[in-house]
């Protein structure tokens, strides 16, 4: 529950009514008790949870709600940078960023993370999502007719910022790629990444990411 809602009251309140409605848990005198094996629980958003957030989503501005949605699929671990968004949304960076800070001072959705720089000498401002709840609702709300192109430019700028040091991002441009039907391009990174994983002994990430990569090679001819 906690690695769920990272300890919002308001979320593990949602989350607890959603386990005693399956149910998962029961109350036993002043105890709690779970039901099941815990493994195999997956906890989504409950709806009563989506709706509170949605209603939120609602009150923004047209043009601030489409910039968090593509935010989430330009995050990672709930950060993401100015310019990959910007990128994405084909406008100017000043703007994407005027309206994150906005964002900020309103308290909603995202905070300031700092900046960072980027091989190719691009300087941008990162944002992270307060919440990893929101980004996931975020995410849903992108047509999913139009997620194949907003990954696959987020990763054409990730990879053009990295340049010759791309292989310190493969895992991510990976999984750019592979959101982005790159499937030539997902394969590769996941291979590197595998690679990647092995220079670091970590051989079960090796294992991970050579798989991701082997099961995409049905969808090339």
């Amino acid at each position: 529950i906690y690695e769920r809602t990272e300890g919002n009251p308001l979320f593990m309140t949602s989350i607890v009514e959603y386990l005693i409605r399956q149910p998962f848990i029961e109350q036993v005198g002043k105890q709690w008790k779970l039901l099941v094996d815990p493994s195999p629980i997956k906890l989504g958003i409950p709806h009563d949870l989506q709706t509170m957030i949605a209603a939120l989503i609602g009150k923004l501005p047209p043009e601030e709600a489409k910039l968090l949605e593509v935010a989430s699929a330009a995050a990672r671990s709930k950060e993401f940078p100015v310019v990959t968004v910007a990128h994405a949304l084909k406008i100017e960076e000043r703007r994407v960023e005027r309206m994150c800070f906005n964002l900020v001072e309103q308290g909603q959705f995202i905070q300031h993370v700092g900046e960072e720089r980027w091989p190719d000498g691009t300087k941008t401002h990162c944002f992270a999502f307060i919440h990893e709840l929101h980004q996931e609702i975020f995410y849903e709300w992108i047509s999913v007719i139009n997620r194949p192109q907003l990954h696959q430019r987020i990763g054409t700028r990730l990879e053009q910022g990295y340049d010759q040091r791309a292989n310190e991002i493969t895992a991510m441009l990976a999984g750019h790629f592979e959101r982005g039907q790159d499937y030539h391009k997902a394969v590769q990174y996941w291979m590197h990444a595998g690679r990647n994983a092995l220079q670091r002994n970590a051989p079960g990430g090796a294992v991970t990411s050579v798989n991701r990569g082997l099961a995409l090679l049905v969808e090339i001819p």
